[in-house]
């Protein structure tokens, strides 16, 4: 699975689910946040995404060096296994009558 096609692949569904998780935020965004602040909120929104995925590109450089590309899956399929998990049990905790309203 570890081709130059697959991963071009991978890497178009994954910026397209991307792409409609920005659009929801970013409408999100313009409907609450008061007008005056909304391009601060937007520019520190940038940042922060940008920024996360330069760590993570740096971290996966680095990690990579020292291990196998399947111990590295492996590990992170756990983390979001767990994440998720966790994800999950916090939402189970929210009543109910706001659950709905999510």
């Amino acid at each position: 699975l570890i081709s130059p096609f697959f991963l071009y692949a991978v890497a178009f569904v994954a910026g397209m689910v991307f792409s409609l998780i920005g659009i929801a935020q970013d409408t999100m965004l313009q409907k609450d946040v008061l007008k005056q602040i909304r391009g601060r909120i937007f520019a520190t929104k940038e940042f922060v995404i940008n920024l996360t995925v330069v760590l993570c590109a740096v971290l996966i450089g680095a990690i990579s060096y020292h291990f196998a590309p399947y111990t590295i899956i492996l590990v992170v399929g756990i983390i979001l296994i767990g994440i998720t998990a966790c994800a999950l049990m916090i939402y189970a905790a929210i009543p109910r009558h706001i659950r709905i309203a999510l």
